[in-house]
């Protein structure tokens, strides 16, 4: 494998989710994140989530940044969190205070996930389930369950399953461990939205592979 453009990998849950989509695309996520090249479609359903939060978090009674309410029960809705644990790490993470007990009072915190499609997918079930093992490190219990807002703004909950992410942080930390080679390229009908698509294509194309005649989408 060429050189990591980072020496310690940080496992995220973007990386996490994507590798549930395509371990191609988690290896450059992991290994090579620089290398990324955002598509104008991503950065439009990325604000089409954007207004879905702020419309959301409207509606509470009470929220607060993350880092003007650390856990602290004081807001029903803590928007932006980072939470790590290990290894492990969710950016900008939004949590809604529900009843229980914690190691911080009489109170627990679920995920509030935004999704990109009109459903949801296996990759936000991946998420929530990587957010639920991270907040069980940090308040040592479960909470069961996420609210998923859809692109189109409407509402769900979603049973956590923690286990649907356990083979994939394991394969993650197996990766960072030994630096394999790249997984065999894999088109799909993810492609058209992924940012490492043109590594794909680039490394077909210098292979002369016959793999780009079947690549979902536009013909490179």
């Amino acid at each position: 494998m060429e050189k990591s453009e980072y020496p310690e990998q940080s496992i995220t849950d973007d990386i996490v989710a994507t590798c549930g989509q395509c371990p191609r695309k988690a290896y450059y996520s992991l290994f090579f994140p620089k290398k990324c090249r955002v598509k104008a479609i991503t950065t439009f359903v990325n604000q089409r989530k954007k207004e879905n939060k702020i419309s959301f978090i409207a509606k509470s009674s009470s929220n607060s940044p993350f880092c003007s309410d650390p856990l602290s029960g004081k807001a029903d809705i803590i928007t932006d969190a980072t939470l790590s644990y290990k290894d492990l790490t969710f950016e900008n993470i939004h949590l809604r205070k529900i009843n229980g007990t914690s190691p911080f009072g009489n109170f627990l915190y679920a995920p509030i996930l935004f999704a990109a499609d009109t459903a949801i997918k296996l990759h936000d079930r991946i998420r929530a389930a990587l957010c639920d093992t991270i907040l069980h490190g940090i308040q040592a219990t479960s909470t069961g369950k996420s609210t998923v807002v859809l692109i189109d703004g409407s509402v769900r909950r979603v049973a956590i399953r923690r286990e649907a992410c356990v083979t994939i942080v394991e394969d993650l930390r197996h990766w960072i461990g030994t630096c394999p080679d790249a997984p065999p390229v894999a088109f799909n009908q993810h492609c058209p939205f992924c940012a490492f698509e043109h590594t794909c294509v680039e490394y077909e194309k210098k292979a002369d592979s016959l793999a780009l005649l079947s690549k979902p989408g536009k013909r490179q």
